[in-house]
């Protein structure tokens, strides 16, 4: 499936980005679900809930079907007879090439995003490049350093 494994720094936002975003996304619903209550401990499955079965704008895929193969089925959805497999043979024979082409259509969606990311990246950078010469005067801005 070309998973590969990566040792990254902790704590980073910088690297750590496709797993803060998340992370501040739940903390946002939170804050704005109990703005007025202390009781975010309860609200926390359904905010869950919510952004599992929800399409993700960068994989156009919902979490939780990348991790079951198949959509979220709640109290009142509806399913056909026809979706629901007589047999375990013939679930894994409908789950392997769904999720296979589900996740090459998520790694494409992916890189296609980091594409955009990378050419609006150097947009901005190119935008902002000075070129100096060597023996040129330039200021440099440095924080007021206080010494002890």
């Amino acid at each position: 499936m070309g998973i590969e494994k990566r040792h990254i720094s902790a704590y980073s936002a910088h690297v750590n980005g496709r797993v803060e975003k998340p992370n501040q996304s739940i903390a946002n619903i939170l804050a704005t679900i109990t703005h007025h209550n202390n009781d975010r401990d309860e609200q926390l499955t359904h905010t869950m809930l919510a952004l599992n079965s929800a399409i993700h704008e960068a994989t156009y895929t919902s979490p939780f079907f990348l991790e079951h193969g198949r959509d979220i089925h709640l109290s009142y959805s509806y399913q056909k007879e026809s979706d629901i497999p007589r047999d375990s043979y013939e679930y894994v024979e409908k789950l392997l090439p769904s999720l296979e082409h589900t996740f090459q259509k998520v790694l494409d969606n992916l890189k296609r995003q980091e594409a955009s990311h990378i050419s609006q990246s150097t947009v901005t950078t190119k935008s902002h490049h000075y070129d100096y010469q060597i023996g040129s005067l330039c200021f440099i801005k440095t924080p007021n350093i206080k010494s002890k």
